[in-house]
Order: structure tokens, then sequence, then C-alpha cells
């Protein structure tokens, strides 16, 4: 599963933008909705992700047990 960093706070059920950077490398490793990710903060946390939308420049993962 692949695994990226996300400084932005998450919870359960929500959705959040990406980081233009994270998000032009989804689109780079062809990452396509419905696509499981792991989302991590730095700090400790670790949050299971679907992708829910992919774009050159933009991303939105939904956190569904974060």
């Amino acid at each position: 599963m692949a695994r990226f960093y996300c400084p932005l706070p998450l919870a359960a059920g929500g959705e959040v933008d990406l980081p233009e950077a994270v998000a032009h490398h989804l689109f780079v490793v062809r990452m396509q909705p419905g696509d499981a990710l792991t989302l991590f903060d730095g700090t400790g946390g670790e949050w299971r992700a679907e992708l829910a939308d992919v774009a050159k420049r933009r991303a939105r993962p939904s956190c569904p047990d974060a």
C-alpha cells in the first residue's frame, strides 16, 4: 500500500485536499479513485484512506477510519 506524508488534520469520515506535491506524485504514479493509501502526519499518527479524486495538481482522499 502506498504511504504518503499529510501534515493536515484528518478525521474519520472526512476528506481533505492533499498538498499539491503529494497530489502530483499520486498523479504521476497513476493512482486512481478507489485506490487504497496510507497517510501519516509525522507525529506517529497514521490513517488508511481511499483516494476519492485525483488530478495533476489536486487529490482528495477519504479517511473512513482516521
